[in-house]
């Protein structure tokens, strides 16, 4: 995880340059590759090199019938994407040749798999499903993590795995400690905590993908086939959840759990993600909201209120 704190470079217009000169000179009728060649000089630049790289290169063609043929747009009848898909197998398509070259990964889908209800219904499994880690909530980790898995034949989740993890842009360096961008005064946070939510957001991800419900299957020639899938899962603290940062040890909110408040020294991480229901903070906005607070809950109130429901 050492790699979130690493300075991220500025695109170089210097190599950026220099990788456009050299697509001058290659044989090749200028802009003949069209978007490629503006994209090989981007990567120049965020790679700052002339001769930009890619690794872990994987190519899916999704072949459809959309009746465009009919609408006399395409330049082939309606027979060749059948005859090209059917030559996409046996690797004898111009893609292939490419896929071979780049020692890429290639697949062909006519039919992507689908969760029950569509798209929606995914959203809700994860919404009503995901349990936002503690370790997390206390060092403000936000953002989204792309998970990658397989549905099988059987519409089954496998060999799900983290192909991109949560990136470090709401932090900034100083020394050895990180500053969590939030919206209250104790928003400081150490780098072996944040690391620390950000690989048990990892795991939830994984937790919640890996229960999901059987998917309707993908489609090829007609045959259910494995196919790999990749879900992007955005994590953030809304109201309903703390978004000031690590909790101040020396000033800790009052905390309920299941209306029943807890010692003072109450260690959040002795609460499991997966007993918990929902979590809601309360932080007094104000001079006179504080003095509600400390009213109702004692001196304690001053620094806010978090109360757990467990499931």
């Amino acid at each position: 995880m050492d790699w979130l704190f690493n300075q991220v470079l500025a695109p170089s217009s210097e190599f950026a340059s220099l990788a456009k000169s050299r697509q001058s000179q290659l044989t090749k009728p200028a802009g003949s590759l069209g978007m490629l060649e503006e994209l090989a000089i981007r990567l120049a630049a965020m790679q700052q090199t002339e001769q930009p790289g890619m690794e872990r290169i994987w190519i899916s063609v999704f072949a459809a019938d959309h009746g465009i043929a009919a609408e006399s747009v395409s330049a082939f009848p309606q027979a060749v994407t059948v005859e090209m898909v059917k030559n996409f197998p046996s690797g004898g398509a111009a893609i292939n040749v490419l896929a071979r070259y780049l020692n890429a990964d290639f697949e062909v889908v006519e039919k992507m798999p689908q969760y029950p209800g569509g798209v929606s219904a995914l959203m809700e499994y994860l919404s009503k499903n995901i349990k936002y880690p503690i370790a997390a909530i206390e060092a403000n980790v936000q953002g989204k993590v792309f998970v990658k898995f397989i549905i099988n034949k059987n519409g089954n989740v496998e060999h799900a795995k983290i192909v991109m993890a949560i990136a470090g842009k709401n932090i900034s360096k100083s020394k050895d400690d990180l500053m969590v961008i939030g919206a209250g005064p104790n928003t400081q946070s150490s780098k072996a905590d944040y690391i620390e939510g950000a690989k048990a957001i990892d795991a939830e991800a994984l937790r919640v993908v890996n229960a999901m419900p059987q998917w309707i299957p993908g489609e090829q020639d007609g045959k259910k086939v494995a196919v790999y899938y990749t879900l992007p899962i955005n994590f953030k603290l809304d109201d309903n959840k703390p978004s000031t940062g690590s909790i101040d040890k020396n000033n800790p909110p009052v905390i309920f759990v299941d209306d029943v408040q807890m010692a003072k020294d109450f260690d959040l991480n002795s609460i499991k993600p997966e007993e918990i229901n929902s979590i809601n903070v309360l932080k007094p906005k104000d001079e006179k909201e504080k003095a509600e607070f400390i009213a109702k809950y004692g001196d304690q109130g001053a620094n806010g209120v978090i109360k757990i429901t467990k499931k």
